[in-house]
């Protein structure tokens, strides 16, 4: 008995893209919900302004954020399985892949946000501190950078360009602008205004764009070193 086998092909190129036009979609959801709110005056729309509101979580750019951690973190699991660049460093690409899921659930249950709490107040954090959660985060963050460097270096200048670009554009929204919003929600006295959703597209702007940059970045070091992966799903012919 012959099995037909089906095959998909995901294209860096097209994959990127097809997630570039969602976070188009929700951009200008976003803005057009802000003018909504902030210029007539509308402050639910049938619920629709909450939905796509960037600065809400557990609502549509939520989930799509929570789903680019997953793609991520599955890349970097296939890289790992695969025997990726810098073999004696393989270990590394498994744990940032189980990172990125935790990541993927902090993302979708607000770890973070219950994280600043109890920091804020035992360190009195304020200012651009004001979410203190920036404190634990990034110092885990810049270990980890640290160890994946070695790995990061022995890969072609294009892609090794790509992966810079892409952890900038993340760690700009998701540390810079986010110390940034900390402050103005603070001198707000824990309010929100027009400033402070900006602050907050402009964020997660960048975390959503820069790892949809890392999709395209790891689906062209697949290419490149390994020409490609198949995956098969199904039981061997006896």
């Amino acid at each position: 008995m012959s099995l037909q086998r089906t095959s998909f092909y995901l294209k860096p190129k097209s994959t990127a893209w097809f997630l570039s036009y969602i976070l188009i979609f929700l951009i200008i959801a976003q803005i057009a919900g802000l003018i909504m709110h902030y210029r007539l005056g509308h402050g639910s729309v049938f619920g629709l302004i909450r939905l796509f509101d960037f600065n809400t979580e557990q609502n549509i750019p939520t989930l799509f954020n929570t789903i680019l951690f997953i793609l991520n973190a599955i890349l970097f699991f296939l890289i790992w399985k695969a025997g990726g660049t810098g073999k004696k460093g393989r270990w590394i690409w498994l744990f940032i892949s189980f990172i990125l899921l935790f990541l993927a659930l902090d993302e979708f249950c607000e770890i973070h946000e219950n994280l600043s709490a109890p920091f804020h107040e035992k360190f009195d954090t304020s200012g651009l501190l004001y979410y203190a959660w920036v404190i634990p985060y990034g110092i885990a963050a810049i270990l980890v950078l640290l160890f994946f460097v070695p790995v990061w270096w022995k890969m072609g200048k294009r892609i090794r360009l790509l992966f810079a670009i892409s952890v900038v554009m993340y760690f700009t929204g998701a540390v810079i602008f986010e110390m940034f919003g900390g402050r103005e929600f603070e001198q707000l006295g824990d309010q929100l205004d027009l400033k402070c959703c900006l602050l907050a597209t402009v964020e997660e702007t960048l975390e959503m764009g820069g790892m949809i940059l890392l999709i395209y970045t790891l689906m062209k070091l697949i290419n490149v070193e390994f020409d490609g992966l198949s995956i098969r799903i199904g039981l061997k012919e006896a």
